[in-house]
């Protein structure tokens, strides 16, 4: 592998590599730090499905614009050629300059909710003009779709010997999530797409940026503002338990309102309480679709035997902070 990142950085203008590091971090990605004379790099080996172009071209726009509006974000480095990437063996290579700061899995912190809350307001606000078209074909956040894709997968496999050990999940969540789809009227803005915590970079104990920027759209904010709540408010993904905790919410939410008080519409607001139950339950929907299609999420394979034994923890320790907020 080492051998196959040193090639790809061939590509650039970078200078003499000294040190290549994967990171831990990421679900769908591999990481790696990438230290050169030049600075600190991250060099990210591109999942196929958000491999295409129009996905580079949106990460592009996305991160010069955040640059035009001087708000921190990684930038992309262009290959020699001025590429948005370097090709080796078929798969795609993505380098951006390195966000020196902590990122953590966990909110520990009333105040760590809240700088992240009012990190993801301004990462909202500075996108609200960008003259974009975005060409994302993954379509995030289309809850119905995710149902649908559950509901299928499940009358596919209803047959297998692993139905039975999720059969109660599926059920409940094709009973419940309905209810929770964000109505069509909501304003369309763009959103992050992901902004679980470890996505929000501190430095000293202040949210200085926002990165995994391969996501972004235009759908409702309340999207990223109720996966936000879930990764902030619950604890780690892959644990046996996971609870919900409101007074997280609440700051990360006050820190939220204050860059974004006078640019939600009521319809907004009153979404606002319930939109952690919206996307912590189509989460669980989407680690069930992939319990049985075995295709999409990394999986931890020092814990886990398989991709499938991951995504069935994902998906119950979800469920449990789902039922579990008020």
């Amino acid at each position: 592998m080492k051998k196959t990142l040193e090639s790809v950085l061939q590509n650039y203008d970078i200078g003499v590599v000294r040190q290549i590091k994967k990171m831990t971090s990421g679900l769908i990605h591999q990481s790696f730090r990438v230290n050169t004379e030049s600075g600190m790099y991250t060099l990210q080996a591109i999942h196929d499905v958000l491999g295409s172009n129009g996905v580079f071209a949106d990460v592009a726009a996305v991160m010069d614009h955040l640059a035009k509006k001087n708000v921190e974000a990684p930038q992309l480095v262009r290959t020699r050629e001025g590429g948005l990437y370097a090709e080796h063996d078929g798969h795609r290579y993505r380098l951006q300059t390195y966000v020196e700061g902590d990122v953590i899995n966990v909110v520990e912190s009333e105040d760590q909710a809240r700088a992240a809350g009012a990190m993801l307001g301004r990462f909202h606000a500075a996108m609200a003009d960008i003259d974009h078209q975005f060409q994302t074909e993954l379509g995030l956040h289309r809850t119905g779709k995710v149902i649908a894709a559950l509901r299928e997968a499940a009358e596919e496999y209803k047959h297998e010997e692993i139905f039975a050990e999720v059969a109660d999940d599926v059920d409940f969540v094709l009973e419940t999530l309905p209810a929770l789809v964000f109505p069509d009227s909501l304003p369309k803005r763009v959103m992050h797409g992901d902004p679980k915590i470890s996505n929000v970079v501190f430095r000293g104990g202040e949210a200085v940026a926002m990165i995994d920027l391969d996501t972004c759209d235009r759908l409702t904010v309340l999207a990223d503002v109720g996966d936000a709540f879930r990764s902030w408010c619950g604890g780690n993904e892959s644990a046996e338990e996971n609870h919900f905790r409101a007074e997280f919410m609440q700051a990360g939410l006050e820190g939220y309102l204050s860059e974004m008080d006078g640019v939600l519409t009521e319809a907004e607001h009153a979404w606002l309480p319930k939109c952690a139950k919206t996307i912590t339950l189509e989460l669980v929907a989407r680690f069930l679709t992939d319990y049985f299609r075995d295709t999409y999420f990394g999986w931890d394979e020092h814990r886990f035997a398989s991709r499938r034994a991951h995504n069935l923890r994902r998906a119950r320790n979800q469920l449990m902070l789902f039922k579990s907020i008020s």
